[in-house]
């Protein structure tokens, strides 16, 4: 599309600039917008991004809204990204090459855009958090998917079910413990079953 998108660090770096156009990056050279570079308040002035990195809210400036007189034909707006912790952990900044070009909708989607880097954030601490309590557990966990595949298990459970075998996460549930009727009830009706069983012949044992 005929905008440039930059991320930044929670000090102004920039981390990637995406170019969506030939043009745009011959346009680009002028703007000097690189990965490294560091756009703040401090280094270019006021721009969208320098002031969401001060004030941690979405910003949109226009032409001659910018401070320096090489950004004053451009747009920006620029969403800032909060990590997990609710910490500023660097913005997202639409640039399009023309102010004539700017709308309340490339606003709207920047903030849209760092929103679900922010979403991305939370899913990876919850999974984090869920491992570290699983592998806390004394009792053997495993996570399967509908397909009968391990998508996770605790150490506990590669303990006493790997046996000098590959990892488990990837296998079929079956293929480690064998087929079971219980655990085939679970997955197909998705009701739960608790206290069974099972025998799993190539350990000799029952659980």
């Amino acid at each position: 599309s005929d905008c440039i998108i930059l991320l930044t660090d929670e000090n102004g770096v920039m981390l990637r600039v995406i170019e969506g156009s030939e043009l745009l990056a011959r346009q680009n050279a002028r703007f000097r917008l690189v990965t490294g570079s560091i756009w703040t308040e401090e280094t270019v002035g006021t721009c969208a991004q320098g002031l969401t990195l001060i004030q941690g809210t979405p910003f949109q400036i226009c032409g001659p809204e910018h401070y320096c007189e090489t950004y004053d034909k451009i747009s920006c707006s620029s969403a800032p990204i909060y990590d997990a912790y609710n910490n500023l952990a660097g913005t997202l900044c639409i640039v399009t090459p023309s102010f004539h070009h700017q709308s309340s909708q490339s606003l709207g989607l920047v903030v849209s855009m760092a929103w679900a880097v922010q979403n991305e954030f939370a899913l990876l601490l919850n999974n984090e958090i869920l491992s570290v309590t699983l592998d806390a557990a004394d009792e053997a966990v495993i996570t399967v998917n509908r397909s009968g595949l391990i998508t996770r298990s605790n150490s506990a459970a590669r303990q006493m079910l790997q046996n000098g075998n590959p990892g488990l996460v990837g296998r079929n549930i079956e293929d480690v413990l064998g087929t079971h009727s219980c655990i085939k009830s679970v997955l197909e009706t998705g009701k739960s079953v608790y206290d069974a069983e099972i025998e799993i012949p190539r350990l000799n044992q029952r659980f």
